[in-house]
């Protein structure tokens, strides 16, 4: 096997290991809307779950900092959030998966747009 083949396996190798690590945007937006079972009115579970997909990773290649963004503090139902970047997006996957780990039907009661914790949801 040649030395780039080699180190290419060994990125590889390395990727995987930090896909596999935590909390991505594809898993998070399935546990919300789907694990969850989160609901708006208008828009079935996968539209909700693509749309969620797209903004958090949109937001992920986008570097900054959190700002006044703060997903574990209530926000009022009539606030827009939208995650602009990296720092917001991680701390956002961060709260869903701290809010409701196992996604019980209490845990996810707090992920409710309308408890206005882990926004946006």
């Amino acid at each position: 096997m040649s030395r780039s083949l080699v180190a290419l396996a060994g990125l590889g190798g390395a990727f995987v290991v930090l896909v596999g690590c935590g909390p991505n945007c594809q898993s998070t937006c399935e546990h919300v809307y789907n694990t969850c079972g989160i609901e708006k009115p208008g828009q079935d579970q996968r539209e909700l779950t693509r749309d969620c997909v797209y903004e958090c990773e949109t937001a992920l290649k986008n570097s900054g900092e959190l700002g006044e963004y703060n997903p574990n503090q209530r926000r009022s139902t009539s606030e827009s959030i939208v995650l602009e970047n990296d720092a917001q997006a991680t701390a956002w996957m961060d709260c869903v998966w701290f809010i409701a780990p196992e996604g019980t039907p209490e845990q996810c009661e707090d992920l409710d747009p309308r408890s206005g914790y882990c926004a946006p949801i």
